[in-house]
C-alpha cells in the first residue's frame, strides 16, 4: 500500500501540468476527479427574503454588513487555517469551471467527498498541493505523530491551546496567538462588528450589540472568554438574531485541537417551545437518571443549562459552512468559564426541509428500510429535529467534557477518543430518553418510533459521509458512535436484516430498542467515569471503542461488520448528498 502510494506521487511529480489546461493524461484524470467529486453532492437552497414585510430597513443594512463584509473576511481567515486560501486566485484565474465550484463548494481545491477524497489525482490544483494546515510549522507532516509529539513537548498545553498556532523558533517550538498571526483580517473583522454595533438604535438590540462590541474586542487581544460572557447573555428573549462570529470548532485540524474561524447568523423561531420547556424543567431529573444508571463512580450534578434555541438559519461562513451536509444542531461554547456554567445551543429548523432534500431522504429510506416503516418515517420529518435537541441537551447531562476524573479532564484522559465518547452519549440520549418523554406526554408512541427510526437513520448517514477515520488516521466521531450504535443495535436483536424482493432491508423490533440503547448508554457513561489512572480509562475506551469499529483505519475490530458498513455505505450514497448554498434577496 505504501509503495503504491509512493509510485502515484512519483508519477503526479513527473507528469502534473505546470499550469492549468495541458493536455495529458495526468490532467484527463484530474478533471475526471473533480467532475466526479461534484457529482456527489446535489444544491440544496437555503432562501431568505430580506425584502418581505418582516424585515426593516434597519435589519436590511445589519445583514448586508454581517453577510456582505464579515462573512467573507471569516471564510479568508477559515481557509488560511486549512492552508487553501494561496491557491485561491491561481484557480480562480486559470482553473475550469469545475476547479472554481470545487474551490467554493469546499473552501479550498482538495476533494471531501468519500469516492474521491483519498484520490491522489482530485484536486482543484494541477499541482497537486497537500492539504497542510496553518495551525502547525509547514515542515512537519501532519498526522497522528505530530499531535503526539507536540502534546509531549514541556509546553505542551500552550502549544495545543485552540486559539494559537505552532511555530518553530531556535529555542523549540512556540504558541502564537491568533490575533498575532492574522492581524490585519483580524482587525477588519473587528471594525466591521463596531460598524455594525452603530446599525441598530441604542434603545434596540441591546444584547446583539454588546455581544458584537465584544467580539470586536476579542478579534484585536485574543480574549474569547469575555467574548463568550456577552453572547451568553443574548437569547431569544432580547434578540431577533443567532449571531456567532468567532473561532469554535476543530473540525479543520489534523489534531482536532485548533479553532477554526466560523461565522453563523440566523432568525430567532419558535421552534418546539413544549419540547424546549420539558427538557428545561426536567433538566436534574435527566440527570438523576443518567447517574443512577451509571453507577457508583457518578454522582448527579447540578445543571446549569440553557432551554435550547430554535432558528431559522441564514448564512454560514468558514469552518461552519460544510462542503456537504449540514450542522443542524451546535451547543457552545467549547472551552472557558461559560462551557462549565452554562452554553447555549441552537437548533437549525429550515435545513432538509427544501425540496432536493425531502426528495433524497424517501430515496435513501426506501433503499434502507422494509415497508412497513417507511410510511411512519416519512411522517416524522420534524424527528431529526426533536432528536438534534435533544441530543444537544444531553451534551450538558452527564459526565460530560468538562467532567474531571482524579483532577484530569475527558482529553486528558482519553485523548482523541474522548469526543466519540462525548457525541455518543449525546446521540444515545437523543434516543434513550425517549420513554420518559412519552411518560411527560410529549411524545406518543408513534412518535416514539419515528424517533428511533430516524436516529436510526441518522447513524447510516454518519457511517457513508463521517467516515471512521480521516485520512490522518484521527477517529471521526459521529462515523463511530454511528457504527457503534447499529452494532449493538444488531447485537441485541432491536435492528436486524431481513431479505426483501428487492434486497436486504433493516427492520427494528420496537420492544428491545429502549434496553438496547440503555445499554449503549450505560456502558459509553461507565467508561467516561473510569476510576483510576488515566492509562486504565484510556484503555477502558480503547477496548471498547477498538472492538466495534477499530482502532486505526483499515484494521476493524472483532465487533465490526466492515462488509455491512461498506453496504450502507454504498446505498447512502447512491443518492448525491446535500450540498447546502445561501440565497439572500435585498
Amino acid at each position: 500500500m505504501i509503495r503504491t502510494w509512493i509510485l502515484t506521487s512519483l508519477l503526479l511529480l513527473l507528469l502534473c501540468p505546470v499550469g492549468f489546461g495541458a493536455n495529458d493524461n495526468t490532467e484527463t484524470k484530474r478533471r475526471e476527479m473533480v467532475r466526479k467529486e461534484l457529482a456527489q453532492g446535489s444544491s440544496a437552497i437555503i432562501r431568505t427574503d430580506f425584502r418581505s414585510k418582516e424585515y426593516t430597513q434597519t435589519d436590511r443594512d445589519f445583514a448586508k454588513r454581517i453577510i456582505g463584509q464579515i462573512a467573507p473576511l471569516i471564510s479568508e481567515l477559515y481557509q488560511i487555517q486549512k492552508g487553501a486560501l494561496k491557491y485561491r486566485a491561481d484557480i480562480f484565474q486559470r482553473g475550469t469551471q469545475d476547479d472554481i465550484q470545487l474551490y467554493q463548494r469546499n473552501q479550498g481545491p482538495w476533494c471531501q467527498a468519500t469516492l474521491t477524497q483519498d484520490s491522489p489525482f482530485c484536486n482543484a490544483h494541477p499541482n497537486f498541493p497537500k492539504p497542510k494546515s496553518d495551525a502547525y510549522p509547514p515542515d512537519i507532516k501532519q498526522d497522528a505523530a505530530m499531535c503526539e509529539m507536540f502534546h509531549a513537548q514541556p509546553n505542551g498545553d500552550a502549544l495545543m491551546d485552540p486559539f494559537v498556532v505552532v511555530r518553530r523558533e531556535k529555542k523549540g517550538f512556540v504558541p502564537v496567538p491568533l490575533n498575532q498571526v492574522y492581524a490585519a483580517r483580524m482587525k477588519s473583522v473587528a471594525q466591521h462588528l463596531r460598524k455594525a454595533a452603530k446599525i441598530y438604535p441604542e434603545n434596540e438590540e441591546r444584547a446583539l450589540r454588546a455581544y458584537l462590541l465584544a467580539a470586536a474586542q476579542a478579534f484585536e487581544d485574543n480574549d474569547w472568554e469575555k467574548a463568550d460572557e456577552a453572547w451568553s447573555a443574548m437569547n431569544e428573549t432580547n434578540s431577533r438574531w443567532y449571531l456567532r462570529v468567532g473561532p469554535d470548532e476543530t473540525y479543520f485540524d489534523p489534531c482536532q485541537e485548533k479553532a477554526g474561524f466560523a461565522l453563523t447568523f440566523a432568525k430567532v423561531s419558535s421552534g418546539s417551545a413544549k419540547l424546549k420547556k420539558v427538557l428545561f424543567d426536567h433538566r436534574q431529573k435527566l440527570e438523576t437518571q443518567m447517574a443512577s444508571l451509571i453507577g457508583t463512580h457518578y454522582k448527579p450534578r447540578t445543571i446549569g443549562m440553557k432551554t435550547p434555541e430554535f432558528v431559522e438559519m441564514i448564512y454560514n461562513a468558514g469552518d461552519s459552512r460544510h462542503a456537504l451536509g449540514a450542522v443542524v444542531g451546535q451547543t457552545l461554547p467549547n472551552w472557558g468559564e461559560i462551557a462549565q456554567k452554562g452554553r447555549r445551543n441552537w437548533n437549525a429548523t429550515n435545513f432538509y426541509t427544501d425540496p432536493t432534500s425531502v426528495e433524497n431522504r424517501k430515496k435513501r429510506a426506501k433503499l434502507f428500510f422494509v415497508p412497513r416503516l417507511l410510511k411512519i418515517l416519512e411522517d416524522s420529518q420534524e424527528a431529526s429535529l426533536r432528536a438534534t435537541v435533544i441530543h444537544e441537551v444531553t451534551h450538558n447531562i452527564g459526565p460530560d467534557s468538562s467532567f474531571e476524573v482524579n483532577d484530569q479532564t475527558a482529553k486528558e484522559r482519553f485523548g482523541r477518543l474522548s469526543s466519540v465518547l462525548e457525541e455518543l452519549k449525546a446521540q444515545t440520549g437523543a434516543s434513550w430518553y425517549l420513554p420518559y418523554l412519552k411518560e411527560q406526554g410529549v411524545f406518543s408512541e408513534k412518535d416514539i418510533l419515528g424517533l428511533y427510526l430516524s436516529n436510526i437513520f441518522w447513524c447510516f448517514n454518519q457511517i457513508s459521509y463521517s467516515g471512521l477515520f480521516s485520512s490522518s488516521g484521527t477517529p471521526r466521531a459521529y462515523g463511530q458512535l454511528a457504527a457503534i450504535q447499529v452494532a449493538m443495535l444488531m447485537e441485541d436483536g432491536a435492528l436486524k436484516k431481513v431479505n426483501t424482493p428487492e434486497g436486504w432491508r433493516f427492520d427494528v423490533v420496537e420492544a428491545k430498542l429502549p434496553k438496547s440503547f440503555e445499554r449503549i448508554m450505560k456502558r459509553v457513561g461507565q467508561i467516561k467515569v473510569t476510576p483510576g489512572t488515566a492509562q486504565q480509562a484510556l484503555k477502558a475506551a480503547k477496548d471498547f471503542i477498538g472492538y466495534y469499529v477499530g482502532l486505526a483505519p483499515g484494521k476493524p475490530g472483532k465487533g465490526c461488520d466492515q462488509k455491512l458498513i461498506d453496504e450502507i455505505a454504498e446505498r447512502y450514497r447512491s443518492i448525491p448528498k446535500e450540498s447546502f448554498e445561501y440565497e439572500t434577496r435585498f
